[in-house]
């Protein structure tokens, strides 16, 4: 699995999120996940970007997969509440 670091400029203020870091197979369905731990689809746009084009996504690194790492998520993410 690829780690990646996933921010956004689209989405500011209280209550949005502004960067996580996720665990997926390709960067194509690291900017799919919301930081929420859902996807960018089932979202209002208003926390989080509901297009992959407003999404940056850096490889960070990668982790050796082992039988309880086959499925992508989110590892950590950064929240401005307000």
């Amino acid at each position: 699995m690829n780690i990646y670091l996933l921010t956004q400029s689209k989405c500011h203020g209280y209550d949005t999120f502004d960067s996580c870091v996720v665990s997926a197979n390709s960067e194509e369905e690291a900017k799919l996940m919301h930081p929420d731990g859902g996807d960018i689809a089932s979202t209002s746009g208003y926390v989080w970007p509901t297009k992959t084009k407003h999404i940056e996504a850096e490889l960070i690194g990668c982790t050796k997969k082992t039988d309880d790492q086959e499925t992508s998520r989110v590892i950590c993410a950064s929240f401005n509440a307000g």
